[in-house]
């Protein structure tokens, strides 16, 4: 059963400039937290990326709001599981994220999948266990294990403000 090419191509569909203005800043806040915290861990095969396109099929494509992804990417997308991705959640979005993207990304083995809420100023972390995401205990800070020797932790506080 595929999905229709683009399933996410609309991603920033946001209706409402402030909505929109809070779903960016915030993507931005998360990625800074890992983009610094990965420059100083020594994980040197690990990268934070801004929206990138994820090629699970050919009929489905996923654009997360952030990523960490471990290995080298050879095309003008990406073809294997990152190791984390980020969904900051928008009106527009809200649903896909928390149950079409969720599942899809379990699927596909995706480590670690965190969904920001802009409104409510949350942040869920969900980790793959045994093939199965389970919602880790909230908190502002938390160690990711991104691949072997590979173990980064990342401070949330400040990606609110």
């Amino acid at each position: 059963m595929g999905r229709a090419l683009g399933i996410d191509r609309w991603h920033s569909d946001c209706h409402e400039s402030y909505a929109a203005a809070k779903h960016q800043r915030v993507a931005v806040e998360i990625r800074y937290a890992f983009m610094h915290t990965l420059k100083a861990s020594s994980c040197q095969q690990c990268h934070s990326y801004d929206p990138l396109d994820y090629k699970i099929s050919e009929d489905t494509i996923l654009v997360p709001d952030v990523l960490i992804v471990c290995g080298e990417i050879t095309k003008a997308y990406l073809d294997f599981a990152p190791a984390l991705v980020v969904e900051v959640l928008s009106p527009a979005t809200a649903l896909r994220d928390r149950h079409t993207k969720y599942e899809l990304y379990e699927q596909q083995g995706v480590l670690y999948y965190l969904i920001a809420d802009p409104e409510k100023e949350t942040l869920e972390i969900y980790q793959l266990v045994n093939n199965r995401y389970e919602l880790q205990p909230a908190t502002l800070a938390f160690s990711f294990d991104l691949q072997k020797e590979c173990g980064i932790h990342a401070d949330f506080t400040k990606i609110w403000s």
